[in-house]
């Protein structure tokens, strides 16, 4: 489970890491601050908040930001399917049918959310401690519904992991930070509930937890023991050794685990990765400190790689596949002028200090929102910018965002030029769509033909030049917004400032 919160570190550590006069946030820049309001307020895998308040989503048959019209502006993003409402309510990304329909469902029995985890049930923490647990129904975990648990208060943090009971089996067992520093587990996963509750004995002034692993105030770091069986008794965790003055710690899906200490230095431990599918083999890995980059701020493990967000807003990756990594692993630059990032388990998304957003890692499923299913990203892709489109004043809804291709921008054919009179046809077999307008009002008929094979377009049976020919990106058919717009007698209009098409059709 990759956990999701806003980490902010103690004022005196954000000096010692950045050399700065103010607390690092996840949000907060690594190489200062941009000179312009940025178009995207706040991002995250598979969806992102833009300057104007608005929610956008991308992924599945969405290759781009798509908005997501019909929820008010969000407060921010908790995680990978997961919103806060502006009045603190839970919102959940939902998406029906294909291509997706995206929609944004309010969960009752919970408010002023804070954080959010899912590993099996969803748990919810709210701003004065309480947590809260989805209810399951006979077909399954219902997130629009929640329960809180009793006997649970004044939680600061919430993480889950797996125990394994056996070769293939594993139970989900919780832990919770208190105020006090204590972190108390819950004996009762195995039920799919969290109803007993003990306290983890040893482990005291803690500041966070991160999956089965806690760091202390001391920057020492604690881990449950990994592969046991499940026991109603609480198991007193373990230093890990070699590890102090810790300031960040991470871990991936893969038992690897990556530390910042106060010095910016980086440190390793866990899993390491050799072979592929069957012959997939995971190597443990004693703690080590990598020699190959310093001033680190951030840190993360995604699929078969490590990478280091440095002060100066650099990024760096070496590779952990290997039995064994050594120490002085080279480490190569892959991007700079880096603001700051985020990861899931198979990509990273980072935004630089001029506002825009890029994607590194597993691109499957348009994960990375550039109109591409490559698989392998390991240079950065631009994520395909959030763009609006108002027909007369109105916001007009797609099921898929505006893509945008060698400067010129494509929108799907029905939404938008359905609106502005025309009837929209479609040949799958030719893969050929026809936008047609009878004549009306002094407007000569008029037949748009654009096939997604040859990519040629013909305007009243003439073929047409135009700077881009149209395509097709996951099922959908995509053609250029200004030429057609124009040729239906509407002007266009284009604010990079807002990232806004504005067509006007009298």
């Amino acid at each position: 489970m990759m956990k999701w919160k806003n980490r902010i570190l103690p004022f005196g550590l954000a000096i010692l890491l950045l050399g700065g006069t103010g607390p690092l946030t996840q949000g907060a820049s690594a190489a200062g601050e941009t000179e312009k309001t940025p178009v995207v307020k706040e991002f995250g895998p598979g969806a992102l908040i833009k300057s104007d308040g608005t929610l956008w989503t991308w992924g599945g048959s969405q290759p781009v930001p798509t908005q997501v019209s019909d929820y008010p502006a969000p407060a921010g993003l908790l995680g990978e399917g997961y919103v806060r409402g502006a009045d603190g309510s839970l919102g959940v990304i939902t998406r029906t049918g294909y291509p997706s329909v995206v929609s944004v469902r309010t969960a009752s029995g919970v408010s002023d959310v804070q954080q959010v985890i899912y590993y099996g049930p969803t748990l919810a923490r709210d701003g004065s401690g309480r947590v809260y647990m989805n209810e399951r129904t006979d077909q399954g975990w219902d997130d629009t519904s929640f329960t809180k648990i009793e006997g649970l208060s004044d939680v600061t943090d919430m993480a889950a992991y797996k125990v394994y009971t056996s070769e293939y089996g594993y139970e989900v067992e919780f832990m919770f930070l208190k105020k006090d520093g204590t972190v108390w587990k819950d004996t009762d996963s195995r039920n799919d509930s969290v109803s007993s509750l003990v306290q983890v004995p040893g482990l005291q002034d803690v500041v966070e937890l991160e999956n089965d692993v806690a760091l202390r105030k001391d920057g020492t770091v604690w881990s449950m023991t990994e592969h046991r069986a499940l026991s109603d008794a609480p198991q007193a965790p373990g230093q890990v050794p070699g590890l102090s003055n810790i300031a960040v710690v991470k871990q991936d899906g893969y038992q690897s685990f990556v530390a910042v200490d106060r010095q910016g230095r980086l440190w390793f431990w866990g899993g390491t990765i050799t072979g592929w599918s069957d012959g997939t083999q995971y190597h443990d890995q004693k703690p080590i400190r990598l020699t190959g980059v310093s001033q680190v701020v951030d840190a993360f493990v995604i699929e078969r790689s490590l990478l280091a967000l440095t002060r100066d807003g650099k990024l760096y990756e070496t590779s952990i596949e290997t039995e064994t990594l050594s120490p002085s692993a080279p480490f190569g630059l892959i991007a700079s002028d880096i603001a700051t990032a985020r990861a899931s388990y198979r990509d990273l998304l980072f935004q630089k200090n001029d506002g825009s957003l890029w994607g590194w890692g597993v691109g499957k499923d348009y994960a990375l929102g550039n109109a591409s299913d490559e698989f392998w990203n390991f240079k950065p892709v631009p994520v395909q910018s959030p763009i609006s489109v108002t027909l007369n004043g109105e916001n007009v809804a797609f099921t898929s965002g505006v893509v945008t291709k060698d400067g010129q921008n494509f929108v799907p054919m029905r939404a938008l030029f359905g609106r502005m009179g025309a009837s929209i046809g479609y040949d799958n077999t030719t893969k050929t769509a026809t936008v047609t307008r009878p004549s009306a009002d002094g407007r000569p008929a008029l037949t748009i033909a654009a096939s997604g094979k040859t990519g040629k377009i013909t305007l009243n049976g003439k073929e047409a030049k135009v700077l881009n020919e149209p395509f097709i990106v996951s099922g959908t058919l995509y053609l250029p917004i200004r030429f057609i717009s124009e040729q239906l007698g509407a002007t266009v209009a284009w604010s990079p400032g807002t990232q806004q098409i504005d067509i006007v059709l009298n």
